[in-house]
């Protein structure tokens, strides 16, 4: 019985990890090498940018509605309606919007794949991540990249990171 009931959780689990992690998903960093640099230095939400500290954030959007401590690696997130901004050592490493914002080249939610490549070029790549196809580009100069999370056709989350 006991046998039994262990093939049982692990036929079960095994079920569970294939059905919930896609594993054809590509990180993007697959893709660095082919994928041709643009500028995205001008990229923030406000006046936050990749590397803004946290006091900056807290003066400019007040006390967040939600503060997450990861302890590996060791991160917090700070989120508000709509964004949240990720933090290594008090500083911005990347932050993520779906509402109320755009990017400094005017990409919104529901904005369309065609109206983000006229306003960032032909320079991406595309993947395919939690159901959501992607469409990211690279400042290499930088060290930063951007990514826009589409449904159909439509811009439904941009999530800029530090890749350095």
């Amino acid at each position: 019985m006991k046998k039994h009931i262990k093939a049982a959780l692990v036929i079960l689990s095994s079920c569970i990890v294939l059905f919930s992690c896609d594993p054809t998903t590509k990180d993007k960093m697959e893709f660095y090498q082919q994928t041709k640099s643009i500028d995205l230095s001008s990229e923030m939400i406000d006046s936050i940018s990749i590397h803004s500290d946290k006091d900056t954030i807290l003066a400019t959007f007040g006390k967040p509605d939600n503060i997450e401590e990861i302890s590996t690696p060791k991160s917090q997130y700070l989120s508000y309606d709509g964004f949240e901004f990720g933090l290594m050592e008090s500083h911005v490493f990347r932050y993520y919007f779906n509402s109320n914002h755009q990017t400094t080249r005017k990409i919104k939610d529901g904005d369309t794949k065609e109206k983000v490549i006229e306003e960032y070029g032909r320079n991406y790549y595309e993947r395919e991540e939690s159901g959501l196809h992607m469409m990211g580009y690279f400042d290499k100069e930088n060290e930063m990249n951007i990514e826009f999370g589409f449904q159909g056709n439509r811009v439904t989350a941009v999530m800029v990171e530090s890749i350095g």
